[in-house]
């Protein structure tokens, strides 16, 4: 028996709304944004987003670790390896991603901190567009390993 194997479906279910949920809040952040960069408003509601995307990514990422290990035996190994291998490469390179976005969002949620200051606002909508891109891509790859193969 694997870690977490038991309860591999609840898991992934509760990873998908996880990433629904950082996927909506970073685009609320991004509108919020460009409001707050053409006239000072939502500067409270951006710092809420900023939050809530932190916590929401946090959770997509700690529970796609939880579900890994169950990923790895008796999906990969068992299926894909052999048969798609390409699919495999795809998924190193999600995971490689969702690492990067940790990082951004991060950055995201430090900079929210102060978003009174103008001179931080190209910084941090660069941040947020790379969260976007990981979370779009992430979101479309993962569609398709699960419609490809489940664990």
């Amino acid at each position: 028996m694997l870690a977490f194997e038991s309860i591999v479906k609840p898991l992934l279910f509760c990873h998908l709304v996880a990433a629904a949920c950082a996927l909506a809040a970073c685009i609320h952040l991004a509108l919020r944004l460009a409001r707050l960069w053409r006239t000072g408003a939502y500067r409270g509601q951006v710092s809420l987003h900023a939050r809530i995307l932190l916590v929401s990514y946090s959770l997509v990422f700690v529970l796609g670790g939880m579900l890994y290990p169950t990923y790895r035996i008796r999906v990969r190994r068992d299926f894909i390896e052999a048969a798609l291998p390409t699919v495999q490469a795809l998924f190193e390179i999600k995971e490689h991603f969702a690492s990067v976005g940790m990082m951004a969002v991060a950055g995201v949620y430090i900079l929210s901190r102060d978003a009174a200051h103008p001179r931080s606002l190209p910084l941090w909508i660069g941040l947020l567009l790379v969260v976007l891109s990981v979370l779009s891509f992430n979101t479309v790859t993962g569609w398709y390993f699960v419609s490809v193969k489940s664990v």
